[in-house]
């Protein structure tokens, strides 16, 4: 019996490797993402601890402290901004990377479902081949038999 061999297989497993690299890409964005968005939270409890000292020690502090204090949650404040970008910046690079992969696995699961008829209809084909094969066993056998019956009989 004949072994099944499709012939794309090599387009299928380059396809594969796509795949596999798209996953790298889009695990990697996600961990920038991750990151992005702990940095701004880290930025964030920075100025609510800063706010919220200002508040307590306002009455304590002189013209230069509170200048210090105002100054370095304004400073902070820039930082959440550019934080805001970049998370912004690495969601949309996760999205992108989303729809890369999702693009890679559907010409993957193209050629997939191609084997998959090719070798059904492989299957298919050898098995007629098989009845064939023994029909023709069969009908010799049975030729054989009857003429070895029609010549004793008469």
């Amino acid at each position: 019996m004949a072994r099944f061999r499709f012939r794309l297989q090599s387009v299928l497993d380059h396809r594969e490797r796509v795949e596999r690299e798209k996953q790298r890409l889009l695990a990697s964005a996600q961990r920038k993402l991750l990151e992005a968005e702990e940095g701004l939270q880290r930025l964030r409890d920075e100025y609510e601890r800063t706010a919220e000292m200002l508040r307590v020690k306002h009455a304590e502090l002189d013209a230069m402290g509170l200048y210090n204090h105002y100054a370095h949650m304004d400073y902070v404040m820039r930082g959440i901004r550019v934080a805001e970008t970049k998370v912004a910046a690495c969601a949309q690079e996760v999205e992108q990377a989303q729809a890369a992969l999702m693009n890679a696995r559907r010409r993957k699961k193209i050629l997939e479902t191609l084997r998959e008829r090719r070798r059904k209809a492989f299957e298919v084909e050898q098995a007629a081949q098989e009845q064939r094969m023994i029909d023709d066993l069969n009908a010799r056998r049975h030729g054989r038999d009857s003429t070895v019956l029609g010549g004793t009989l008469q």
